[in-house]
This record gives structure tokens, C-alpha cells and sequence, in this order.
């Protein structure tokens, strides 16, 4: 199958099966153990596995590659694992060295280390080699299809030519590793007492479960007499190791656990013999809790507002924890499964369908999601009669509406702008039914609307009634007719009177000077011929060849000329200031 089509049903197992909430995450696909030395009779067992880090998941596809001149890959086997049905049954190709699965589950799933695949080698040749991950992805079980998976580890197979694989023992069921201390012991007044061990990987005792598999490593202290150590890692809560000693050591690696109950037992030696053995738990549970499912117990009136759900799960090995109920995507308080009875009775619930998803985690930190959906049915809705339609800010009256609803019914109002709740408030119908709704605050400038819905003694609600649209604007400060600005309105009209004003001015001006230049240009050439002809009558009378006749004429016009000039000169002055 091609890369693209199972991208295409991995998107469509998570998008169309299961519509859960989950935040984003970083999951890990992993394979156990993630090293392994081998002889060349021995039996190779890979786990495919998945940390979902929190997040519930309900898909997963990859391909291995592994060192097929190393290894001979047997059937996948899909007994336990957390998938019940595959798009792509495990595919072995032991030419190619691959192989390959898409699988998926009706639920949302999480946990530490869900079993996903095991794979069954044989060696054939010597030598060490990787088992890789590719192509691989986990898909959310939230709906959205999203990849949460974040990184692959592989693993790493040695077959060596000379190991022997260790005779079958009932008891001892991990190969255990350590560093020798080297020291030498002081004698002993007692035998060893019962030593107190650490274990990070489980670092609680009792009734503790865990669903992490991996190597661990268990450590104590060593008193200066102990001389020696015995170890042993099995399923029975008492045991004594052998007195025969390990070595000298304070710190032992052993290899990854399967799920069950484990003890680990310890016990040391000294110059006068050995002490008690001290017994650890640890409990491991990496498989979810069984599906399950959930259902809406009926009711007898469909607009009992809260809904009641009935579910229980089981795990066959920690145990059930608790139940972690969500509604339409909000988180309700956890419910124990200590004492719970399998009925669950939801908050109080408006008219509609919820998305209701119910998460049962078991005692090791596994989960399993259901989902399902709840209808409430409303109850009969209010009606309004009249409303204000038209509203200047600050007017004392304030929005106000008249309906009917049930006698003595509760009836609840948001006020609403642009989609945003403004203001709410509630009141009470008459027994008559009539009812009245006034606003307590002055409304903004805008367009606003109201909602109203009845609610009953029991917190049922009716679907929602919308009012006409109410307009609310600013009192006008100027009016004529049906002409009306409010105070914006009437300062943009002021502004462009002023600027209109201004920019006439300014016009007029422009003509104003562009008129008197142009006298000032006709005034200029009409004294320049006065003036032309003053020269002239000047120029006769400086003539030493004229006569007293000629000179008293050009005396007499040249009068004549300086008069006419200056009743020019003062009509021209007067047009200047008209």
C-alpha cells in the first residue's frame, strides 16, 4: 500500500471513528528491548510499542526494516495488542527485510507502552544489526487526524557465534548485569541484615502499578562486612536467592519485565554467613483497560436536564482507577471507581446534542476512551410582544420588552452588540404569564439585539428567542424636519462649514488679487503715456526756437495733462479699495 493511501486512512480512521479531546502531545514509537545479545539457537522477540505521552490515539502505521542477512523474520503476531482491526494486516518480507501494518481501534487509547506488534526472529548468520522504524505514524483519537507521533527508537540485535544461551530456570527470568566493588571486607558480628534497595525506574513499593517496560536498574548499600551478593528477579513474593554469591557488587541492570507482578530479591553475605533476603514488588500494566461503552439512561420527559449515563469498564490486571467524564470538550471532576456503581448523572445541561466522552484509567496509568452523545429536548420557549426598537444614549428609559411565558417561569435575557453579551439579568413572569424586561445601564452607541429563554425549577431551558434589532444612537443636536445630526454630526457639519468657508475665502482673495493686478498693469501703461506726453510738452519748452504763442500753449496743455493724471491717479486709487 502506498505511502499516500495509508496517510489517507489513518486520517480517516481518526477523523471519521472518534471525536475526543486531547491537547497536543509528542508520542513515541519504540521497540523492546532496545538491544539484545543472542546465540545462534536462540528465539529474537521485538515489541512493537507506543508512549502515547497522555494523549489518546487510535491508529498507528509504520515499517521495520531489519538486517535480513542477520535475521529471519517469522508470522507477526497481534495477540494483545491494543489494535482489534487492520487496514493492513502485518505484511513479513523476508527478501526485502521489512515489515509493514496499519491497525487501529474503535476507541481512543494511552498509556506508557501499548503493545502494538510483536515480531518473532531467528538468526541466521552472526554478527549485529538494527531493527529501524520508518514510514510510521500515530494518529489522535480527538477527531482531527493529527500525527502525535514525535520520534522512533530502534533497536539493536547481536548474534554472537559463541554465546550459549543459559539452561531454563523456573525462577530467575531476567539476565541481569553489574560492576564488581573492589574492596575487602571487615568481619562481621552478625549475619548481613535484610538490605534496603532502590529501584528509579519503579521507585515505589506496596500496591503500586506501572506501565513502563524498559531495563531497570536496582541498587543498596553495602555494609563494610558484606562479602558477597545474591540476586534473583521472578514472580514469587517470597523467595530466598541461592547462598551462592554474585560477586561483590551494589548497583544490578537487569533486562525489561512483561506485564504481571515481579519480586525482586536480594540478600547478602558476610564472614558468618547469609543474611535475610529482602523482597521488592513490582506490579507492571501495559495493556488498556478493556472498550466499553456508553449510554444515556431514557428518561421519562425528555427536558430533564441532566442526563444520565451509564458505563463501567474493566482491566483485567491493576484494575479500574477511576473515570474521567468531559462534555462537550470541558473536564469533569474524576470519578473513583471505588464505590462507583455504574450510573453517572451529569450537570445541569442546555437544550441539544453534547459530545460526552468518558476515559477509564486503570491503576497503572493505561486509558481507554468512549464516546458517545446526549440529547436534551427544550422546553416551550418564551414569546416577545414588543420591544424597543429605537434608543439615544442615555436615555433614563432604557431597553425594555414584554412577553409571555409560562405562569410564575423564570425568564434569563443577554443583551448582546455585535455578538459580544453586554449585559444580562432575569425576571419573573406573572401568573398571568405577562412578563417585563428592562435594562439596568444606559446603552452605548450600536445595534444591539436580546435573547431570552425560560427556565423551569428544575434548570431546564427552552431554545433561545432573538429580539428585532434595537438601534441606539446619539441624540441629535440639530434637527429640521426629518433632518436630523446628532453631536458627531453636527461638529463634521460645523467642519465643513468652517473649511468651506475658509477655502472661499481664500478663492475670493485669489480673484481679488488677480483683479488688481491686472489694474495695476492698465494703471502703469495709462500714466506711462501721461507721463510720455508731460516729456514731450517739457521737451517743446526747453526749444530755444519757439515763441512766447508756442510756449504758452504747451505751458497750458501740459497743465492740462498734470490734471488728468491726477483725477486718474484718485479714480484708480478708489477702484483699488472697492
Amino acid at each position: 500500500m502506498s505511502h499516500t493511501i495509508r496517510t489517507f486512512w489513518m486520517t480517516a480512521i481518526g477523523v471519521v471513528c472518534f471525536v475526543v479531546p486531547a491537547s497536543a502531545s509528542a508520542a513515541t514509537m519504540f521497540l523492546v528491548p532496545q538491544q539484545s545479545v543472542v546465540g545462534p539457537k536462540d528465539t529474537v522477540i521485538v515489541d512493537v510499542r507506543i508512549d502515547s505521552a497522555g494523549t489518546g490515539f487510535n491508529a498507528a502505521q509504520a515499517t521495520l526494516h531489519f538486517p535480513k542477512n542477520l535475521l529471519l523474520a517469522g508470522e507477526a503476531e497481534t495477540k494483545g495488542s491494543a489494535f482489534s482491526f487492520w487496514l493492513e494486516q502485518p505484511s513479513v518480507s523476508n527478501d526485502r527485510g521489512t515489515v509493514s501494518f496499519i491497525g487501529g481501534a474503535p476507541y481512543g487509547v494511552s498509556g506508557s507502552s501499548i503493545q502494538v506488534l510483536r515480531l518473532v526472529f531467528t538468526p541466521r548468520g552472526t554478527g549485529s544489526g538494527i531493527i529501524s522504524i520508518v514510514d510510521a505514524a500515530v494518529t489522535s483519537s480527538d477527531g482531527s487526524g493529527a500525527n502525535i507521533l514525535a520520534t522512533t527508537t530502534d533497536t539493536t540485535i547481536t548474534v554472537s557465534p559463541t554465546r550459549v544461551s543459559p539452561p531454563a530456570v523456573t525462577t530467575i527470568t531476567t539476565v541481569a548485569t553489574s560492576t564488581t566493588v573492589a574492596r575487602t571486607p571487615v568481619a562481621g558480628t552478625a549475619v548481613p541484615s535484610a538490605p534496603a534497595i532502590r529501584v528509579p525506574l519503579y521507585p515505589e513499593d506496596g500496591t503500586a502499578w506501572y506501565n513502563t517496560i524498559s531495563k531497570f536498574s536496582v541498587s543498596w548499600a553495602l555494609a563494610p562486612d558484606v562479602s558477597g551478593v545474591s540476586t534473583a528477579v521472578n514472580r514469587e513474593s517470597v523467595f530466598t536467592p541461592p547462598a551462592e554469591s554474585e560477586g561483590l557488587f551494589d548497583n544490578e541492570t537487569f533486562d525489561a519485565l512483561s506485564d504481571g507482578v515481579w519480586y525482586v530479591h536480594v540478600r547478602f553475605q558476610n564472614n558468618l554467613g547469609w543474611g535475610k533476603a529482602l523482597h521488592r514488588r513490582i506490579a507492571i500494566d501495559t495493556v488498556p483497560p478493556a472498550g466499553f461503552k456508553v449510554a444515556q439512561v431514557s428518561e421519562k420527559d425528555p427536558t430533564t436536564p441532566k442526563a444520565t449515563l451509564e458505563f463501567r469498564a474493566s482491566d483485567a490486571l491493576s484494575g479500574i482507577r477511576g473515570y474521567q467524564v468531559s462534555i462537550d470538550g470541558t473536564s469533569l471532576p474524576t470519578v473513583s471507581a471505588a464505590g462507583f456503581t455504574g450510573a453517572f448523572t451529569t450537570p445541569l445541561l442546555a437544550p441539544g446534542e453534547h459530545a460526552v466522552s468518558v476515559q477509564a484509567t486503570d491503576l497503572a496509568g493505561n486509558s481507554v476512551i468512549s464516546t458517545s452523545t446526549v440529547r436534551i429536548e427544550p422546553i416551550p420557549s418564551p414569546i416577545i410582544t414588543s420591544a424597543t426598537e429605537h434608543l439615544y444614549v442615555g436615555d433614563n428609559r432604557g431597553l425594555m420588552l414584554y412577553g409571555s411565558a409560562p405562569a410564575q417561569g423564570t425568564l434569563l435575557f443577554s443583551i448582546l452588540k455585535d455578538g459580544v453579551v453586554t449585559e444580562t439579568g432575569s425576571a419573573v413572569a406573572g401568573s398571568d404569564g405577562n412578563w417585563i424586561f428592562t435594562s439596568e445601564h444606559s446603552l452605548p452607541a450600536g445595534t444591539f439585539v436580546v435573547q431570552v429563554r425560560n427556565q423551569d425549577a428544575r434548570g431546564a431551558l427552552s431554545d433561545v428567542v432573538v429580539s428585532p434589532q434595537i438601534l441606539v444612537e446619539e441624540k441629535p443636536v440639530i434637527q429640521f424636519g426629518i433632518f436630523r445630526l446628532n453631536m458627531e454630526g453636527a461638529i463634521i457639519l460645523l467642519l465643513v462649514i468652517l473649511f468651506g468657508g475658509v477655502a472661499g475665502g481664500w478663492w475670493l482673495y485669489r480673484k481679488r488679487q488677480e483683479l488688481l493686478f491686472m489694474r495695476l498693469i492698465s494703471t502703469e501703461a495709462d500714466m506711462a503715456k501721461v507721463f510720455t506726453m508731460i516729456r514731450t510738452d517739457l521737451a517743446q519748452l526747453r526749444a530755444p526756437s519757439g515763441t512766447d504763442a508756442d510756449r504758452a500753449l504747451t505751458i497750458s496743455r501740459l497743465d492740462e495733462n498734470i490734471e488728468k493724471m491726477q483725477e486718474y491717479l484718485r479714480h484708480e486709487m478708489q477702484n483699488i479699495n472697492k
